[in-house]
């Protein structure tokens, strides 16, 4: 987590972000990919920077938020998902931290906490929490309660037609 970060890294975060995906403020992947041999120094530099000193270059800390309807029909502003397009400086940024943490993440997250690593899945928590169901019906052993959260996930199906 402390190496220096490589240009060679910071091709690869861009040259792998998603094309054809709206920039927040700024340009898309694909300009940068076209323009590597102009502006691949420079991206560099201010990704470097970045993992070297904290700072972000000013004009790549702007992102757009927008509101994109989860159906057809949208009555209610909980009908809407908030999305952030961020610029491809911010998103090359993220992708190296992504990519860096995904090699330690096991030693980082629990075993309880089954959705973030690959292998894991969110269906075992379930099957938990059945098992766990199963006694609280006996007269035998300790009280116990059982308490339902319905959690709405922020990435619920977006009208990808509408984007």
């Amino acid at each position: 987590m402390q190496m220096p970060i490589q240009s060679v890294e910071v091709k690869a975060a861009i040259f792998s972000l998603k094309k054809g995906k709206a920039p927040g403020n700024g340009f898309t992947p694909e300009f940068f990919i076209s323009a590597w041999p102009i502006v691949g120094l420079m991206v560099v530099e201010a990704v470097q920077e970045f993992f070297r000193n904290g700072r972000m270059l000013r004009q790549a800390k702007f992102a757009v938020i927008s509101l994109a309807p989860k159906k057809a029909t949208v009555n209610k502003i909980k009908d809407y998902r908030p999305i952030s397009c961020c610029n491809t400086i911010y998103k090359s940024i993220s992708k190296i931290l992504a990519d860096t943490i995904r090699n330690c993440i096991g030693n980082l997250v629990g075993p309880a906490q089954s959705t973030f690593i690959p292998g894991r899945r969110i269906a075992d928590n379930v099957l938990l929490a059945q098992e766990l169901l199963l006694g609280y019906g006996s007269m035998r052993g300790p009280k116990g309660c059982v308490i339902q959260f319905d959690i709405e996930k922020a990435f619920d199906s977006v009208d990808w037609g509408f984007l």
